[in-house]
């Protein structure tokens, strides 16, 4: 559902996945998975990776890690629409958080490596290359 939504999203056309959203109010849904997985990624994955009886199939991981992306993705797509927006209501303020949580993240992981992420040079590189 959310590669639909980015699709429509991107073709500039109606938005169904969007709509429907809305309409059947599941905005409270999406963002509870968005937090949700996020909570299991930062507190649970790191337990579950240093026992000795970690899982062997890394499915459970990649399962939650893409909800915690598609979920991301539909709350884009629905940021960008004035009824949408106005139907998260509150939430709209734990979205901002969960972003600014990542950003942070972003940052001291850059800090912590002393290096930038992305450098202007590689960027460049990559156009011409």
């Amino acid at each position: 559902m959310s590669l639909q939504a980015a699709l429509e999203a991107s073709q500039r056309g109606h938005e169904h996945v969007q709509h429907s959203i809305t309409l059947h109010n599941k905005g409270l849904a999406i963002i509870w998975h968005l937090l949700v997985a996020e909570s299991w990624r930062l507190h649970l994955l790191p337990l579950l990776r240093r026992q000795e009886t970690a899982p062997t199939s890394s499915l459970p991981f990649m399962l939650v890690l893409q909800t915690e992306t598609s979920a991301m993705t539909l709350v884009e797509c629905l940021a960008f629409h004035e009824d949408a927006a106005e139907a998260l209501d509150g939430l709209s303020l734990d979205v901002i958080d969960y972003c600014v949580r990542q950003l942070t993240d972003v940052a001291a992981f850059s800090q912590a490596e002393q290096q930038p992420l992305y450098s202007p040079q590689e960027a460049l590189h990559t156009l011409t290359g």
